[in-house]
């Protein structure tokens, strides 16, 4: 999960300052083999810390009203099990506390349609803590049409999210106007790939 700042003028050349959030998602259920424990605890500290990333991205012409706006961006939750379903919870939590503007979701929401069938209540409910200044607007990835995509737009409408398929949404923040454009998994409905910009 990124949060970004929204500049008018490209970055310094330095690296991206990163916050690590040392929050750790619950106890995995049942144990892996001996033999592939200390890889499958190595894998479980990568996935389950919560870092946010802070970068400043450059947008060409950008108002001057929309200088400093903040978006969190958060991708492939991948809501297979109990211990996945934490980690989001407290991914909700981190972004709420960087107090941002926009949430941005960008797809791989589950990873096929057992485990969506199972979560997908508690994943819209998770979501539905989401509270930035002025919306959230998600996408979906290919996992999420292998699972269902209906059904996981729909959770995630009923979670407060604008949903978009090859399609933008001019917004007004600040009193300044901003085109945001949703493209849908590339290999996904080859003639409507370019989304349309608003007039």
């Amino acid at each position: 999960m990124s949060t970004a700042e929204l500049v008018d003028h490209p970055p310094p050349d330095e690296p991206a300052r990163e916050k690590p959030h040392k929050k750790a998602a619950g106890r995995t259920r049942g144990k892996p083999p001996l033999a592939l424990r200390p890889l499958h605890r190595m894998w479980r500290r990568t996935i389950d810390e919560i870092v946010v990333s802070e970068i400043e991205l450059p947008v060409r012409a950008l108002p001057a009203g929309l200088r400093g706006l903040v978006a969190c961006q958060i991708s492939d939750f991948h809501v297979d099990r109990d211990e996945d379903l934490e980690r989001l919870a407290l991914a909700v939590e981190t972004i709420n506390q960087q107090h941002p503007d926009l949430v941005f979701l960008t797809g791989d929401y589950f990873s096929g349609p057992d485990t969506m069938n199972r979560y997908l209540g508690a994943f819209r409910d998770a979501l539905k803590n989401l509270k930035p200044r002025s919306g959230v607007i998600a996408i979906l990835g290919n996992h999420d049409h292998w699972s269902s995509a209906d059904r996981i737009s729909e959770a995630l409408r009923r979670a407060g999210a604008d949903v978009l398929a090859n399609e933008s949404r001019r917004l007004t923040l600040r009193n300044e106007n901003l085109v945001v454009v949703g493209i849908d998994d590339y290999g996904r409905d080859a003639p409507s790939r370019r989304a349309r910009l608003p007039t």
